[in-house]
C-alpha cells in the first residue's frame, strides 16, 4: 500500500429491511445484539433505543464489536437511488466469527431457521448458516482447533 492510499478502518453492512423494529427484536432475541443508534422517520433526532411509538427507519446494532446497520427499504432507496429496484432479502451472507460455536449454535438452533447445520469445513472452520426474518443468510463460524 502506498503512503497516499487511504486506510480502511471498518466494514459495517447496511442491510435493507421491511421493518426495522421487527428486525431489531429478532437480532436482540436470537443473537444478543443491542441498539446503539436509531433514527425515526422524521429524521429530526438520533435515538439510543427503540422505546418510542415513532416509526424507526434506521438502526445500528452492536454486539462484541460486531456492528450491523438496518434501514427500512423505502428510506434506503431514497438515500441510495441505485437500490430503487432492489428487493429485501438479497443474495448476501453476513459471516460472523464467534467463540464457542457449539454453545452458540445450541442457543439458537430451535429458534431460527437453520439452513446449514453445524459442520466442520475443509478450510478449518466449524460453522452453521441461518436465515433471518428478512431472508438474509448469516454464517456463524469458529476456527477449528
Amino acid at each position: 500500500m502506498s503512503p497516499q492510499e487511504p486506510v480502511m478502518k471498518t466494514l459495517t453492512p447496511n442491510v435493507m429491511v421491511d421493518s426495522v423494529k421487527e428486525t431489531v427484536a429478532f437480532y436482540e432475541a436470537h443473537f444478543g445484539f443491542e441498539v446503539t443508534m436509531a433514527v425515526p422517520a422524521s429524521e429530526d433526532n438520533i435515538r439510543t433505543n427503540l422505546e418510542t411509538d415513532e416509526e424507526i427507519v434506521y438502526t445500528l446494532l452492536e454486539r462484541d464489536g460486531v456492528e450491523i446497520m438496518f434501514q427500512e427499504a423505502e428510506s434506503l432507496r431514497s438515500d441510495v437511488p441505485a437500490f430503487s429496484d432492489s428487493a429485501v432479502g438479497g443474495s448476501v451472507c453476513l459471516y460472523i466469527e464467534v467463540e464457542d460455536i457449539e454453545a452458540f449454535y445450541e442457543s439458537l438452533a430451535d429458534d431460527v431457521e437453520v439452513v446449514t447445520e453445524l459442520n466442520t469445513t475443509w478450510y478449518g472452520m466449524t460453522e452453521c448458516y441461518v436465515r433471518d426474518i428478512n431472508g438474509y443468510i448469516l454464517g456463524f463460524a469458529e476456527e477449528t482447533q
